[in-house]
């Protein structure tokens, strides 16, 4: 950001012409501002004096008059630097922790920053949000900390910028920006994939191609990074050609007080040339810092919008949750424990068709092949049971075979979590940012910094960093908290090819929860790896399998309901209804597969069916 406060401090020195040295000189009344001191009698006046009372008093001078003033923006100013450096450890403490899920992953999964889900009307490009804005929060807030000692160097040491930091302060937007919006297309994406076209209940975002999609995200996102590239290199030559200017023409006055009593016509003539430069250099940064915040308002502004989406999103899928849980809980009530349920039944009819599972390995094409296990439930419903993430978790851990329902409906809770998460911190941040940017211009117009306001030193100095610090400390914990609050039964919170159960009940690699479904109202299961978010697609659709429909025994006629049924209540088995399907692409690799998962690099590994090429 520019640093507004050095630059109106800076534009309100001396700027000397023959006229001003010749009565400066000569020790006559000459009209003060209120930032310079008063002159020395002529008879005292030195060499030092004649060059340090052409100077005005430094802004720090100015704003914090007092030690208590100036001890108080110190001690903002190291918060601030603890809190980016909070901001730092914390982004790479999750991203360790991102690592290492990955690493225990079953089979291992390889590192990915966007892949492609194939919808009906083309591919959807998805990028790893999780990875990419860790790495932009480390990188925004690493290029604060030298903006804030070079503060420190200004305000404490009383000397001008240093070239490092103005070239930082240049090009800060641009993480910052990139940020956001990666965020805000995350949303948008997760909305998008979440819903189903051919549902019954559609979205306006449903329909639209994803290509369009693409080429709108793509597009605003490059021209934001460009626009922030333009901007900090046009901010760059104007303050750099003002300090330039303005060390010049304090080195023409050195060499003019060195001279003194003696000042020669050629003297007097570079000092009018070195004036007129360094007035014009002045003009053309206070118009450069005008247009800077308002320009950079429509950016903030457009991300604020975007990303309170999410928020929608959330609730949409809330909802969704709900339902799926209702459903597991009828399951749940209406399963036996001496035989199969319908759902059991009709799923080993369905798996008849395939003699074997096989599992397609990430790092090679040889097909592995698993026994089916028979469908058979020991698992004991408690009394008292809540569906929350702990209660899921106990059933996920179970040998119920709602086990994989029950680990996916973790799965979908903790990314509406994340998603409530990004969708507030950025919307805040983003609006925050606004009204820093729209004070500053008002600042910049009105000359607020230069009449010596420290609540308007700051906020131009360091207000987004300030923004930039909280939000991202916040959303990083909410994220670390929400990684251990929705973690998986197999102990990984990433869950696209985590297992289910363990010990002597525990399953093989064939039995790694399903990926890229399509799933109805009563029950939820993963798709792919989307934006490091693990997402559901949810397909309210009325009609149901044909050879489900055909193979489901009408137990309702035959049997009474179970006694889990008749103490919950009880519950029809025409409220289940069988997967549908969905391709997911990761490159230009494409699988088809009947019931199948997806590792990072896009490769399946099915849990039945076959896959080909």
């Amino acid at each position: 950001m520019l640093d507004l406060a050095a630059v109106s401090a800076s534009l309100d020195m001396v700027q000397v012409s023959h006229v001003d040295i010749a009565v400066g000189l000569k020790g006559l009344a000459k009209p003060e501002r209120s930032w310079q001191r008063p002159w020395p009698p002529p008879s005292s006046l030195t060499r030092h004096d004649f060059f340090l009372h052409l100077q005005p008093l430094p802004l720090q001078a100015q704003v914090y008059q007092t030690r208590r003033a100036l001890g108080g923006f110190k001690i903002r100013a190291m918060v601030l630097l603890g809190l980016n450096g909070g901001v730092i450890i914390l982004s790479l403490a999750y991203l360790v922790v991102l690592e290492a899920q990955r690493r225990r992953a079953s089979p291992p999964q390889a590192l990915w920053l966007y892949q492609f889900a194939r919808r009906p009307s083309g591919d959807l490009l998805i990028m790893n949000a999780r990875v990419i804005s860790a790495t932009l929060a480390i990188a925004s807030s690493t290029m604060w900390i030298p903006i804030i000692l070079d503060v420190f160097n200004q305000y404490i040491k009383h000397r001008n910028p240093g070239r490092g930091g103005l070239f930082v302060r240049a090009f800060v937007t641009c993480p910052i920006f990139v940020h956001g919006w990666v965020a805000s297309w995350s949303l948008y994406t997760t909305y998008i994939v979440t819903t189903d076209s051919k549902s019954n209940r559609p979205t306006r975002l449903s329909g639209v191609s994803p290509g369009a999609v693409n080429v709108f995200f793509v597009g605003l996102g490059l021209s934001t990074l460009l626009g922030c590239l333009a901007i900090g290199c046009w901010q760059m030559e104007c303050v750099f050609t003002f300090w330039s200017r303005f060390r010049s023409l304090t080195k023409l006055l050195g060499q003019l007080a060195s001279s003194y009593p003696t000042i020669s016509s050629t003297d007097e003539a570079r000092a009018v040339a070195e004036d007129a430069a360094f007035r014009s250099a002045s003009e053309k940064l206070l118009q450069m810092a005008k247009l800077y915040f308002i320009i950079l308002c429509f950016p903030t502004s457009l991300v604020s919008i975007v990303s309170l989406t999410g928020l929608g999103l959330a609730r949409h899928l809330a909802s969704r949750i709900e339902l799926s849980k209702k459903g597991l809980m009828r399951s749940l009530e209406l399963e036996p424990t001496g035989k199969g349920t319908a759902a059991e039944r009709t799923e080993a009819v369905l798996s008849n068709h395939h003699d074997s599972t096989s599992l397609i390995s990430p790092t090679g094409t040889t097909p592995k092949f698993f026994p089916l296990r028979q469908p058979h439930s020991t698992f004991i419903l408690p009394k008292d049971l809540i569906l929350d993430a702990e209660g899921l978790r106990l059933i996920a851990k179970s040998s119920s075979v709602h086990r994989k329902q029950a680990e996916t409906i973790v799965l979908v809770s903790k990314a509406r979590s994340e998603l409530v998460l990004l969708s507030s911190f950025i919307s805040t941040s983003a609006t925050a940012l606004t009204g820093v940017l729209i004070y500053s211009a008002i600042a910049c117009a009105t000359g607020q910094t230069v009449l010596g306001s420290w609540i308007a030193t700051e906020l131009t100095t360091m207000g987004a960093a300030w923004i930039c610090g909280i939000s991202s400390c916040c959303a990083t914990l909410g994220l670390i908290r929400n990684v251990w609050h929705y973690r998986t039964s197999s102990g990984t919170t990433q869950g696209w090819v985590s297992t289910s159960g363990s010990g002597k009940n525990g399953n093989s690699q064939a039995e790694a929860l399903p990926q890229g479904m399509v799933v109805d109202t009563t029950t939820v299961h993963p798709t792919h790896r989307h934006l490091g978010l693990e997402l559901p697609v949810l397909n309210f659709g009325n009609g149901q399998n044909e050879l489900a429909d055909q193979q489901l025994p009408q137990r309702q006629e035959h049997e009474g309901p179970s006694p889990r049924a008749q103490s919950r209540g009880s519950s029809s088995y025409s409220d289940w209804v069988p997967l549908s399907l969905r391709v997911i692409r990761a490159g230009a690799k494409v699988v088809e597969t009947g019931e199948s998962g997806y590792s990072d690099d896009g490769r399946s590994f099915g849990t039945q069916g076959s896959a080909r090429r």
